[in-house]
């Protein structure tokens, strides 16, 4: 799994711990609403008097409404609502925080490649330079003018000049997947150099 994909696991994480808060928070807020229950009840009973009367079957019907208003209850609901809203904020902040991060990885990973894109066309031009040098050194040794002491300097130049060229490709390469990461790309083959 790259670091994108932790990243949207973690911002999935959080849009529902938001969804759960506000959730929390429309029950809290609901407790401070008066209440209405409707019941009825029918009965069929029998043996429930005194003799004579024993054997008879007798139905019966209940029927109300239960009303609850909450006038006072020590500012357990006043409570509950801010501990809800507490919530609500706190999960906010963390998404906030989490998506600037995001944002500074990105932006940081980019910044990365550039830079790393312009180190590698610096060193394609060291290399050309010290291929350039090298040919001159060669010319003037066949002709005399230099020792084959400079010829060698020359090519060990141009061999740390591409050493230096690879090792400027590598971090761009590094700079390149690590953007991937921040983006949530997946692999791609053949986008670095």
């Amino acid at each position: 799994r790259g670091l994108g994909d932790v990243y949207k696991r973690q911002m999935r994480i959080l849009r529902l711990r938001r969804e759960m808060a506000r959730r929390l928070l429309d029950i809290a807020e609901a407790n401070a609403y008066p209440t209405v229950a409707l019941f009825a009840n029918y009965s069929w009973n029998r043996g429930q008097e005194m003799p004579p009367n024993h054997t008879l079957w007798r139905d019966g019907y209940q029927a109300g409404v239960v009303v609850s208003v909450p006038l006072f209850d020590g500012g357990a609901t006043e409570g509950k609502v801010e501990e809800a809203r507490a919530m609500l904020r706190q999960v906010e902040q963390g998404a906030r925080a989490l998506e600037l991060f995001i944002k500074t990885q990105v932006e940081q990973s980019a910044l990365s490649l550039k830079a790393a894109e312009a180190m590698v066309a610096a060193e394609d031009e060291n290399v050309k330079a010290n291929q350039k040098s090298l040919e001159v050194a060669r010319k003037r040794y066949a002709v005399g003018m230099v020792s084959n002491l400079e010829v060698m300097d020359a090519q060990t130049q141009l061999t740390q000049a591409r050493a230096q060229r690879l090792q400027a490709v590598y971090e761009y390469n590094l700079a390149w997947a690590r953007l991937q990461a921040a983006l949530g790309m997946p692999d791609q083959e053949g986008a670095g150099r």
